[in-house]
C-alpha cells in the first residue's frame, strides 16, 4: 500500500513538473510575443513612408545619387508628414535625420530594384510568349550563347520600338504592363535598358547587370541631350 502511495506521488510530482515546464515555456513565448509589439510600436514616424518615396524615385533613375536620393526623401516626407517635417526644415537639421535614415533607404532602394528587376522580366517574357524560347539564370552559358546569337533574339533586341500591325511596340507593351500608360520617358528608357541587357547578343549574361544597365542609361540621357529634348535624367542619376 505504502509502494503504491508513494508511486501515485511520483506521477504526481513529475505532472507537476512537467505543468510547470509548459508554464515556463508559454510566459517565454508571450514575452518574445510582447516584445515583438512593442518593438513595432516603437517604430520610427518616417517609416512608413520612405518605402514609396524610394520607389517613386527608383522608377524614375533606377540609381540615383546621394544627394538626389535625399532630396527627393526629404520632399516625399514633407508632403507625407508635414507637421513632422517643420522641425527639419534647416538643412543641418535634416541632414541629421538623414543620417539616421539613410541605411534604411538604400535597403529599400536595392529591395526595390530586385523587385522590379523581376516584374520587368516577368511581363518582357508575357510580351515575347510565342516569340522567343525562354531562358533563365538555370539555362547554361552554352545554351545562352546560342540563344542570344539566333536570328529571332537578334531581331528583337535591334527592333524592340519596331511597332506591330496594332502599333504597338514591345518596349511600349512592356512599360504599359510595369508602369501603365502614364509611363514616363525614364521609365521607358529603364525598361529599355534591362531588356536590352536580356537580349543583348553581345552582352553574355541573362541577369541584370547593373554596370550594364548604368551604361545604356548615361547613353539615352546623352542621346536624348544631343537631340536637345528637355530630360529628367541627370549626368548624376541613372
Amino acid at each position: 500500500m505504502f509502494d503504491q502511495t508513494m508511486i501515485m506521488f511520483q506521477k504526481q510530482e513529475k505532472s507537476m513538473s512537467q505543468i510547470q515546464t509548459q508554464i515556463k515555456q508559454i510566459r517565454s513565448i508571450t514575452e518574445k510575443l510582447e516584445s515583438n509589439i512593442e518593438g513595432k510600436k516603437k517604430s520610427e514616424w518616417w517609416e512608413q513612408y520612405v518605402e514609396d518615396g524610394v520607389k517613386e524615385i527608383i522608377n524614375d533613375c533606377l540609381y540615383p545619387k546621394e544627394e538626389s536620393l535625399s532630396l527627393h526623401i526629404k520632399r516625399h516626407l514633407t508632403v507625407m508628414a508635414p507637421e513632422k517635417m517643420q522641425k527639419y526644415e534647416q538643412p543641418t537639421k535634416w541632414n541629421i535625420l538623414w543620417r539616421r535614415i539613410e541605411e534604411k533607404v538604400g535597403s529599400y532602394c536595392c529591395s526595390y530594384r530586385g523587385s522590379l528587376f523581376g516584374t520587368i522580366r516577368r511581363h518582357t517574357w508575357s510580351c515575347l510568349k510565342g516569340q522567343l524560347d525562354k531562358v533563365d539564370t538555370s539555362t547554361s552559358q552554352t545554351e545562352l550563347a546560342i540563344w542570344k546569337s539566333s536570328d529571332k533574339v537578334r531581331w528583337w533586341y535591334k527592333n524592340l520600338e519596331t511597332s506591330d500591325e496594332d502599333n504597338e511596340s514591345l518596349l511600349y507593351q512592356i512599360v504599359t504592363k510595369v508602369f501603365g500608360k502614364s509611363a514616363t520617358k525614364n521609365n521607358t528608357f529603364v525598361i529599355k535598358a534591362c531588356v536590352q541587357n536580356m537580349l543583348d547578343p553581345e552582352h553574355p549574361k541573362i541577369e541584370m547587370d547593373e554596370d550594364y544597365i548604368i551604361s545604356k542609361l548615361i547613353k539615352y540621357a546623352d542621346d536624348e541631350s544631343n537631340n536637345n529634348d528637355s530630360i529628367s535624367v541627370s549626368s548624376d542619376d541613372y
